[in-house]
């Protein structure tokens, strides 16, 4: 599937005919009024040399998204696969009060950095700490995936597709297993969902509620 970075904060897709940004800078989706929708969608679509229309930087600097010492905005295709969601380890494990107390601490940490940190800079920290592309066997991967599932019952904060995701990435990170985070948008009605995968498949969700979302961030 295909999504477009114009700016190192901005990114966007093509979603049910409509175009949706996202300013991972603000923490916020806008969605390209119909009434540019095919001219940018056209400017989407050539080379990186062609300058955005007009009407697409008068949006961006409106919404301040861009201002006025930031470069222009290019269109960079990304390009990321659908995999299958991996099969569940079928025992479930014995955790050590060590371990558990480890992924407590990774999910209140992600928790607070939520809301003291920018966005963007958690997803670049996650991107940077995946550069060596390191992986887990199938068997051991299952069984870190089941342990963090197993302390995250217990744990008293509410569900979160983006901060189960964060900290399931620093979990597998620290066990030695690369993951990318990926943001989808879906347009009737708008919805924004976020979940983990990597090369072979989604680690934290099923492929049946993943598919409905147009990826439109992954680090």
């Amino acid at each position: 599937m295909t999504f477009w970075r114009l700016l190192p904060h901005l990114t966007a897709c093509t979603a049910a005919d409509a175009i949706v940004l996202l300013d991972v800078r603000q923490d916020r989706y806008f969605l390209v009024p119909s009434a540019i929708t095919a001219t940018t969608a056209h400017w989407l679509a050539s080379p990186g040399d062609v300058p955005p229309p007009p009407e697409l930087l008068a949006l961006l600097e409106r919404r301040a998204v861009r201002t006025a010492g930031e470069g222009l905005p290019v269109p960079e295709i990304c390009e990321i696969a659908m995999p299958l969601t991996l099969e569940e380890s079928a025992s479930r494990p014995m955790l050590g009060v060590g371990t558990h107390l480890h992924i407590d601490a990774i999910v209140a940490t992600t928790w607070l950095a939520l809301r003291l940190r920018p966005l963007a800079r958690l997803l670049a920290q996650a991107t940077r700490k995946d550069a060596g592309g390191s992986r887990l066997e199938p068997d051991r991967l299952r069984f870190r995936l089941a342990a963090f599932h197993q302390a995250r019952r217990l744990n008293p904060l509410p569900r979160n597709c983006l901060l189960d995701s964060l900290a399931l990435h620093r979990w597998l990170a620290r066990g030695g297993h690369s993951s990318r985070i990926v943001l989808g948008v879906a347009t009737t009605p708008f919805a924004a969902h976020c979940w983990l995968q990597d090369e072979d498949a989604i680690l934290n969700d099923h492929y049946d509620r993943v598919s409905r979302f147009t990826p439109i961030y992954a680090s």
